[in-house]
């Protein structure tokens, strides 16, 4: 039962990192589509 809830706590603090990842790497792309059209 531990095990279950510190699975689980490790895979919503993973996926937090992920989003956060995501993101940061989104507005970078989001960036080089802008400068690439104009």
């Amino acid at each position: 039962m531990f095990c279950i809830v510190f699975i689980k706590k490790n895979i919503s603090s993973i996926y937090l990192v992920l989003t956060v990842v995501f993101f940061v790497n989104a507005d970078e792309v989001r960036g080089r589509f802008m400068a690439s059209i104009f």
